[in-house]
C-alpha cells in the first residue's frame, strides 16, 4: 500500500525498546524506529534542543531511561523523602535541591509525594525552568472493573505546578488537536 505505520502510545512508563520488545513477543514485526512513545518523545525533543540540564523527573522509570539513552541527566525517580519537617528544610533551604535542574519532567508517577509535589514546586519557582508532561489523561479505567486510577493530568493541574495556569509543554496526546500537541506533531513529521 506504500504507507508507513506508526505505533503511538502515551504511555510514559514504557521506554521504546520495551515496546518493541512487546511487539515482536506478540508475534508484530515492526521497526524500532516506528514506535514512538511518550517517554521517547519526551527525551529526543530535549535532544533536539540541545538541553543541557537536568531533568527533574516525576514519573515512571521508562522516562528516567530514555532521558538517559539520549545524553539527559536527571533526578527524582522513586520514592523522595525530604526527611524531618518540610517546614524546616524550606525554612533552612535543605530541600536538597539541584542547582543543574533546568525542567521538570510530569508522567505517571506511583511514588508520587507531597515531599516530590514541594521540589517540583520549588524548581519551577524559577521561571527558567521548563514543565513538561508526558500527557495528561484525567484517568485511567481499571479492566474488568467500574473502577478508574487517577492520570497524570492531577499532576499537571497540582497548585503550584501550573506555572501560573501556564499549560505545560505535553509531549505525546492521542488525540486529533495537533495545535495543542505540536512536539509530537514535529516529531511524526521528521519522521517522514
Amino acid at each position: 500500500m506504500g504507507k508507513k505505520v506508526f505505533l503511538v502510545t502515551n504511555n510514559s512508563t514504557v521506554t521504546q525498546d520495551d515496546c518493541y520488545r512487546k511487539c515482536n513477543t506478540l508475534g508484530f514485526t515492526v521497526e524500532k524506529e516506528s514506535i514512538i512513545c511518550a517517554s521517547f518523545v519526551l527525551a529526543q525533543y530535549l535532544k533536539e534542543i540541545n538541553f543541557q540540564k537536568k531533568v527533574y523527573v516525576v514519573g515512571a522509570a521508562a522516562i528516567a531511561q530514555e532521558l538517559q539513552d539520549a545524553g539527559i541527566r536527571c533526578i527524582g525517580v522513586g520514592p523522595e523523602r525530604i526527611g524531618g519537617s518540610i517546614y524546616a528544610a524550606l525554612a533552612e533551604g535543605k530541600l536538597g535541591l539541584d542547582p543543574e535542574v533546568g525542567a521538570v519532567a510530569v508522567g505517571f508517577d506511583r511514588e508520587f509525594s507531597y515531599d516530590k509535589l514541594v521540589r517540583a514546586i520549588t524548581y519551577l519557582a524559577n521561571p527558567e525552568c521548563l514543565f513538561m508532561a508526558t500527557n495528561t489523561d484525567e484517568k485511567y479505567m481499571v479492566t474488568g472493573t467500574p473502577l478508574y486510577l487517577p492520570g497524570e493530568h492531577v499532576l499537571t493541574r497540582c497548585p503550584g505546578l501550573g506555572k501560573s495556569q501556564v499549560p505545560p509543554l505535553i509531549t505525546v496526546k492521542l488525540v486529533l488537536d495537533i495545535k495543542h500537541n505540536c512536539c509530537a506533531y514535529e516529531y511524526l513529521s521528521h519522521l517522514q
